[in-house]
């Protein structure tokens, strides 16, 4: 009977959670890459413009 393997616990739970957080953001963004080729526009195009959206939508208040 071979023994059970125990989880890691010397790491803090950031770090065992960074990884699959990076795995999917790289799949979100390849994504997005292969949605946007079509209409000729970078993944860094497309958010700086959706920022732009944003901020427009919400003008900053005079005080």
């Amino acid at each position: 009977m071979t023994p059970r393997r125990t989880p890691r616990t010397d790491r803090p739970p950031a770090s065992r959670l960074s990884y699959p957080v990076y795995r999917l953001e790289r799949r979100i963004r390849a994504r997005l890459d292969e949605a946007l080729t079509r209409y000729g526009v970078t993944t860094t195009a497309y958010m700086a413009l959706s920022e732009l959206r944003v901020a427009s939508a919400h003008p900053p208040q005079e005080e």
